[in-house]
């Protein structure tokens, strides 16, 4: 039984043919991979771009929010609807699973718990006209107080939302 010299050639052919397609597979698996992280990184930036635009309100939070004589004037709530708006839009992002929570959490964790843990914001939260937002609102801070919980329970304090506050969130949006 002879071994014609095509057929070995055909073989040599078939198994370069395998190797260079294989090759070909795993440089689309890592330029995918590569995009999809481009792809996040350039939402990221977008977000931290949006939030930038809300510093006003991160600035009344640390300043004459602390005083509880002061109220909410109009353009305080409009501040702050802006960032209720665009934790509405993180919390897509987490439910789509498009960026992990730890991504979220390293860069806006601070700004959301600050944000959602003031009295005067957790005041406005119950209000009928915020009704459509507290879903929303109340599951990613649930969602995002059990990571923070498992990472690191002293990250943040974000036991100032209680559970009861949460209750009462959460019964005025079922309403």
């Amino acid at each position: 039984m002879s071994i014609d010299k095509w057929e070995v050639v055909g073989a040599i052919a078939s198994a370069v043919n395998a190797l260079a397609s294989l090759v070909a597979i795993s440089f689309v698996a890592v330029q995918l991979k590569s995009s999809n992280r481009i792809a996040q990184a350039q939402l990221i930036n977008e977000l931290e771009r949006d939030i930038s635009l809300n510093t006003d309100v991160y600035v009344a939070i640390g300043g004459k929010w602390l005083d509880e004589s002061v109220d909410l004037s109009d353009a305080d709530r409009a501040g702050i609807l802006r960032c209720i708006s665009f934790f509405e839009r993180v919390h897509l992002i987490l439910e789509t699973r498009v960026v992990d929570i730890s991504i979220i959490d390293r860069t806006f964790a601070g700004r959301f718990f600050i944000l959602f843990n003031n009295p005067k914001v957790q005041r406005l939260m119950n209000t009928p006209e915020m009704k459509p937002y507290m879903t929303s609102i109340v599951d990613l801070h649930k969602q995002w107080c059990e990571y923070r919980k498992e990472q690191e329970p002293t990250l943040i304090d974000f036991k100032r939302f209680s559970d009861s506050d949460i209750q009462e969130v959460q019964k005025n949006a079922i309403q």
